[in-house]
């Protein structure tokens, strides 16, 4: 499976007494992740043909591995080749969880 545009999946993980998240957050590791998406004022197509509007490139800055923190209410979740992931926008991630040793 892979991701595309800015799309992540999230195998989302089960408490195991290391972290504490509250009820409105989760987390999870990354399974795959698109490329990136570009950004641009698509409401004037005939400027932007002409490029007299500037569009973005936004890479991807999250990689496959990472253990991530996101919200309960962002994204959905599917079973995907016999695994339940969370797909949503990279924006949607809260942070990276660097440390695993519970404070």
């Amino acid at each position: 499976m892979q991701a595309i545009l800015d799309r992540v999946f999230i195998q989302r993980n089960t408490y195991d007494g290391r972290l504490i998240v509250n009820q409105k957050m989760a987390h999870g590791t990354i399974v795959s992740i698109g490329p990136g998406i570009w950004r641009g004022n698509l409401d004037n197509v005939q400027a932007l043909r002409e490029r007299k509007l500037k569009e973005y490139w936004y890479p991807t800055t999250l990689k496959v591995g990472q253990r991530v923190c996101f919200s309960l209410d962002k994204g959905e979740e599917h079973d995907i080749e016999g695994q339940k992931i969370v797909v949503m926008r990279e924006w949607d991630i809260a942070g990276v969880i660097e440390d695993e040793v519970a404070a």
